[in-house]
């Protein structure tokens, strides 16, 4: 006769699922993180200097001799220096021993060599930060989809780290991963309300990139709906003075630093004739993509998404037509987890899934 399986060989196969389900998802969270950095650290890379006369190179941005306004993005640098006095010497020089033995693996790379130890540490950090966007991504698509089959709740954001080289052009500078992770852990705190530790993440992508201040646009969309005025104009205010407070600091800091406050790119390069065509039509096709991704079914998906998009992505479009590379999409990293978020129903709707529960569940979100 053949036997019933007890409750506790049920539960243990139940362990058993789980865990495998943990070490799977892990490693492909890993083993993806690892290969889109290493596409970030080759195309074009890290190891270079920016156009025009702002030079800033990685040594000159992890010690703080870089030009304005590179400089003023101070988080990563800070914490590259603070790892390097946490190692011995001892460990120094034998990394530095080491990786000049191998020194051919890093030939493509444009790294100076003399700064090996500093590139190790940094391309340690980012490979965190990419991996924790992916992680905080996941929580937040559980939260405004949480009628999505658990399977997809797992790898859907997957899709946001390999969409990832979509945006890889022009440069790429060591604070680019710290804006993904701190960004979008900061709209996942303040869509649960942990106000503590977003002020703390606040504080931080402050400091990461004067862009943080596009939080508090979000922040503000997200509080409307409460009925105490006074308390949301005072955390408005607190926001405004904890970053006025920091790019004060920081601008002290650097005050006899070369360089600019902020670039003025809109004559030398967004007006003008560009040499390269190709840029402005690969840069059109993956906006409006996006767009087109975004806009179906617009009005169904979660409404605090669809307002925190104007609020994020018109502010950098502005900007970067004045001050930025118009067309440089990691120019607009910020927006990219709002983004990727109100495409996620489009997608599974393509694909002919049930999105009737997911669309619903989007709303409740929103209402609660």
């Amino acid at each position: 006769m053949e036997s019933i399986p007890t409750p506790v060989s049920s539960d243990r196969s139940t362990r058993q699922k789980a865990l495998l389900r943990y070490i799977v998802l892990s490693t492909l969270y890993l083993l993806s993180t690892a290969i889109i950095l290493f596409i970030f650290l080759n195309h074009p890379g890290i190891g270079h200097s920016s156009s025009g006369s702002a030079a800033t190179a990685f040594e000159d941005h992890v010690y703080g001799t870089a030009q304005k306004p590179f400089v003023y993005r101070a988080l990563m640098p800070f914490v590259i220096r603070s790892s390097m006095a946490a190692l011995s010497e001892e460990t120094k020089t034998g990394i530095r021993e080491l990786a000049e033995q191998k020194k051919k693996y890093f030939a493509g790379l444009d790294w100076n060599m003399e700064y090996i130890v500093e590139y190790l540490v940094a391309v340690k950090i980012m490979f965190l930060c990419l991996l924790g966007f992916l992680v905080v991504l996941r929580l937040l698509l559980k939260f405004f989809y949480p009628s999505l089959p658990a399977i997809l709740i797992d790898f859907v954001p997957l899709a946001a780290l390999w969409l990832l080289p979509l945006l890889f052009r022009y440069y790429h500078y060591i604070y680019d991963p710290a804006t993904l992770l701190l960004f979008t852990l900061a709209v996942y705190l303040i869509t649960m309300r942990r106000l503590g530790l977003f002020y703390l993440v606040f504080a931080l992508a402050t400091i990461n990139k004067e862009t943080a201040i596009l939080l508090i646009g979000v922040f503000a969309l997200h509080e409307l709906t409460l009925p105490s005025r006074t308390r949301l104009i005072a955390h408005i205010v607190a926001q405004l003075t904890i970053w006025g407070a920091i790019k004060g600091i920081l601008a002290s800091m650097f005050a006899t630093n070369p360089g600019v406050f902020v670039e003025f790119h809109l004559l030398d390069h967004n007006l003008v004739p560009h040499t390269d065509p190709f840029a402005w039509l690969y840069f059109a096709a993956v906006v409006a993509a996006m767009w087109l991704l975004v806009r179906h079914r617009w009005s169904e998906k979660p409404v605090f998404l669809r307002r925190s998009l104007f609020v994020v992505a018109v502010p950098l479009l502005v900007l970067s037509f004045f001050f930025g590379y118009f067309d440089e999409l990691r120019g607009y990293y910020e927006a990219y987890p709002i983004v990727f978020l109100l495409c996620v129903p489009t997608v599974v709707d393509v694909f002919g899934l049930d999105t009737s529960r997911v669309f619903a569940s989007s709303e409740t979100k929103v209402a609660s």
